[in-house]
């Protein structure tokens, strides 16, 4: 991801299971240079229903801190084209395909959005892990424009966690 107000910051997103006191968790996983951070819910319950124990940790250096978000759903990742039925402000560009520097191509969704001051273009497809292809936006923020632009540069199967098994079992 780069802005304008910044030098770029390179995130990875990944989608990992781990195990914390004998249960089995999905988790997303968020690693930049300077920190790591993971999103974990009990596997196989409905996010759908209350009663989901999620857990967030993170880890700056050396430090871990793990903490009961909640057990009722939250904002988990998406897995689908959040615009495929529409919204307010989108308007579908057409179905393209999208080539990654590691030459996995994509079929994709691209997107057109303006909204509340945000202005930009989105492509998603079902073919990859969270979903979000490219993303670049626009907006204003306290006078200055701010450009953001994100983009996939891979994506696979067999991720595992960057957390040790000492660091989950932070989690109570």
């Amino acid at each position: 991801m780069a802005t304008t107000s910044a030098k770029p910051i390179e995130f990875t997103y990944k989608s990992v299971e781990v195990t914390v006191k004998g249960v089995v968790y999905s988790g997303t996983e968020t690693e930049t240079s300077n920190s790591l951070s993971l999103v974990l819910w009990e596997k196989g319950k409905d996010t759908d229903k209350g009663g989901v124990k999620i857990y967030s940790l993170a880890k700056i250096g050396q430090l871990v801190n793990c903490n009961l978000v909640t057990t009722e759903p939250q904002n988990l990742p998406s897995t689908t084209d959040p615009y495929a039925k529409g919204a307010d402000g989108v308007t579908l560009l057409g179905t393209r395909t999208y080539t990654t520097p590691t030459g996995k191509t994509v079929s994709m969704n691209k997107y057109a959005y303006s909204k509340s001051g945000v202005t930009g273009e989105y492509w998603y497809s079902s073919e990859v892990p969270f979903s979000i292809v490219k993303s670049d936006t626009k907006m204003t923020v306290v006078g200055k424009e701010v450009n953001t632009l994100m983009e996939l540069q891979d994506f696979g199967t067999g991720a595992t966690s960057a957390f040790t098994q000492k660091d989950l079992d932070k989690c109570e």
